[in-house]
């Protein structure tokens, strides 16, 4: 009998553990692009042509040029997010709305596009998968992120070589007309990720996001 009792209690945390690293791999899939400096979908402050699902609330608190910022964004409709935030981005601060638009989804032969307008830039950009994991991003900018940009995002593998699972990592590299970024996002658990950044391969930003589905 306590041989029976022992295999069910394994086998509830094999199904817990199952049900969570599958959560983790199921939002890093969705988040791959969520949380630029503004708080719009994208890499560090690349946009991607994603936008929140229908019903999610990405909260953020990013450090950056030495100061704490928050923002909040919504997905509403299918296609459609919308956000604020106080995120001090250069010579813009204050409270900034951010709003992103999906006007063609992503599909096995042509990118998906959006159009954003926040506050201090607009844009179009496009984001496409070239093979599992890797995901190119690219557009035009008017304003703070003006003239042309483009990204890479690459997932990693969350299981290393001796079985143990690590936490859902995404490595993002990007260009705009102000410099060169990198940065990472790991996915901490099914609600929280953590991103690091050295903008102009330089300036350090953090941020720490909180996803809630309504």
């Amino acid at each position: 009998m306590f041989k029976r009792f022992h295999s069910k209690i394994k086998a509830v945390r094999a199904g817990v553990l199952l049900a969570v690293m599958t959560g983790a791999i199921a939002f890093v899939a969705a988040s791959a692009g969520a949380g630029t400096i503004s708080g719009a979908t994208g890499l560090i402050e690349v946009p991607s042509a994603d936008v929140l699902a229908n019903g999610d609330l990405e909260l953020t608190v990013r450090y950056l040029d030495g100061e704490f910022g928050l923002a909040a964004v919504y997905g509403i409709l299918d296609d459609v997010e919308v956000g604020i935030n106080n995120i001090r981005t250069g010579s813009d601060a204050g409270v900034g709305f951010v709003f992103k638009g999906t006007i063609h989804r992503e599909t096995n032969d042509r990118p998906a596009i959006a159009i954003g307008l926040e506050s201090g830039q607009s844009y179009a950009t496009v984001s496409k998968r070239l093979v599992p994991g890797v995901r190119l991003h690219g557009g035009y900018g008017i304003g703070r992120i003006k003239g042309l940009f483009a990204g890479v995002s690459y997932t990693l593998s969350t299981v290393s070589r001796g079985g143990a699972a690590s936490p859902p990592t995404t490595l993002y590299g990007e260009y705009t007309s102000r410099g060169l970024n990198v940065g990472a996002r790991m996915v901490l658990s099914p609600v929280i990720s953590a991103d690091f950044a050295l903008m102009d391969l330089k300036e350090a930003t953090a941020a720490l996001g909180v996803r809630l589905r309504f």
